[in-house]
Formats: structure tokens, C-alpha cells, sequence
């Protein structure tokens, strides 16, 4: 999917949340293996549970929603060389 799909797609996301109120997102970095974007929401509680859940959902929507375009997350890895 193409950036701007992307950014649709979060947005979509977190306004389908109740209490949750998109505000801006931002490309922040590139870097050889990331693209780190920056995004900004409110939630209307004062309860942090509540809150933790809404992240949660948003955070979890959006892995599902990615999987599904084929836009993988990059994941820290290491190899190790041995002589023999």
C-alpha cells in the first residue's frame, strides 16, 4: 500500500474508536530497514485502564490492517558467524 493509503488507514482506525479523536501523524525518520512515523491521538477518559484498552485496539487494528496490505514491520535481528 502507497503512504497515503497508510496514513488513511491509521486514521480510519483510531476514529473508529469511540473515545479516540485523531489529530496529525508525521513521517519522522527513515532509516535503512524502518519508516518511524509519529501519530497523535486523544482519548476522552480520565480512567488509564480505559485508555491502555483503546491504545491497545488501535495498536492491534493496525498490525491486522498492514498484514492484510503485505506492509511488514521490521524486526530486529542477528546472525552469527562461526569459524569452523
Amino acid at each position: 500500500g502507497s503512504g497515503k493509503y497508510t496514513m488513511s488507514t491509521v486514521l480510519k482506525i483510531i476514529n473508529k474508536q469511540e473515545k479516540a479523536t485523531y489529530e496529525w501523524a508525521l513521517l519522522k525518520n527513515l532509516a535503512d530497514s524502518s519508516v518511524e512515523v509519529l501519530v497523535s491521538y486523544t482519548i476522552a477518559s480520565d480512567d488509564l485502564l480505559v485508555s491502555l484498552k483503546i491504545h491497545d485496539a488501535i495498536l492491534l487494528d493496525i498490525l491486522e490492517s498492514f498484514a492484510k496490505e503485505w506492509i511488514d514491520f521490521a524486526y530486529p535481528t542477528q546472525t552469527l558467524y562461526t569459524k569452523k
